[in-house]
């Protein structure tokens, strides 16, 4: 059951359309005989990821891996502040993203 532009039409003609009565809606007899032809109004359930998979998710990004190997590069060359600083925004970005 397709309604085209239902937003654009007016309310009663949407009902007569949709075969419902805009005072009560529609009788138990067709309330039913929908149920059986589209089945229940209900909406699918995602598949909860774990807190893993979240971050694994977060950092498997090229960006990330530039930043991480501009880290490591600002370690090895002793420059501990900028080091720390992009652990830091890595940190954040994991934790927010």
């Amino acid at each position: 059951m397709k309604i085209e532009d239902a937003y654009r039409k007016e309310f009663s003609m949407v009902a007569e359309e949709l075969s419902a009565d805009p005072e009560n809606g529609l009788s138990k007899e067709e309330a039913h005989k929908r149920l059986k032809k589209y089945g229940r109004n209900k909406l699918e359930e995602s598949k909860k990821r774990s807190i893993w998979e979240l971050i694994i998710s977060q950092i498997n990004n090229p960006v990330i891996f530039l930043l991480t190997a501009a880290a490591i590069l600002a370690f090895s060359f002793g420059d501990l502040p900028e080091g720390i600083a992009i652990l830091v925004v890595l940190l954040f970005n994991t934790i927010i993203g």
